[in-house]
């Protein structure tokens, strides 16, 4: 390997470090994800293990060094919980954002309960992951196996400033999970007038 060209994957390593030790903005389009077609099963197994393994330890270095290696960045668990997921549950969106950056896909769900990672965050009230989510192009009106979106789910939670963000983005409000209600019902029933302000300025678009 030349000299410019260690140079240049060092730094390239040092960019994508730094990206999983801060929080960032909006990043890059997403590389085209690489599956190992011709490595052994065995192999295959053992990569993905250690590489959802990294994401739980938090072990950057390692995570990146398989990412780096051609590893299928939607690789899932055995329940089938997609690596963008453990990343989101066990180090936020810091990792969220490395993953995403290596060809991840932002809708790719719970095989369990169809739940996405911007689903996730609009549950836990993270405003600010929800509109990076959404920034990299994840799925607004994306339903889980409840039926629901991330503006249902925040609308039902009255986070106000998660409702605003999904808003922003411009959601179906028509949606209707298996109860059959909306987000507008669900604003109705809540009986939090911002909410419900909110709702009804969007359904007047």
């Amino acid at each position: 390997m030349s000299h410019n060209s260690m140079n240049g994957h060092c730094e390239e390593q040092g960019m994508v470090y730094r990206l999983v030790t801060r929080w960032i903005g909006l990043m890059l389009v997403a590389a085209a994800p690489l599956a190992l077609f011709g490595a052994p099963a065995a192999a295959q197994f053992s990569d993905r293990y250690e590489f959802l393994k990294a994401i739980k330890d938090g072990d950057a270095n390692a995570a990146i060094s398989k990412l780096n290696s051609g590893i299928y960045p939607d690789v899932r668990e055995a329940d089938g919980t997609p690596a963008l997921m453990v990343a989101a549950t066990h180090g936020g969106m810091p990792w969220v954002a490395l993953l995403l950056k290596h060809g991840a896909d932002p809708d790719i769900a719970n095989r369990s309960d169809g739940k996405t990672v911007l689903m996730y965050f609009a549950e836990r009230g993270d405003v600010d992951s929800v509109k990076i989510m959404l920034g990299q192009g994840a799925n607004v009106d994306a339903v889980d196996s409840l039926g629901e979106t991330a503006l249902i789910k925040a609308v039902r939670l009255r986070n106000l400033r998660v409702v605003q963000a999904i808003l922003d983005a411009n959601p179906r409000l028509d949606v209707q999970d298996s109860t059959g209600n909306t987000a507008l019902d669900y604003a109705e029933y809540s009986r939090d007038r911002r909410i419900q302000k909110l709702l009804a300025d969007a359904a007047g678009r």
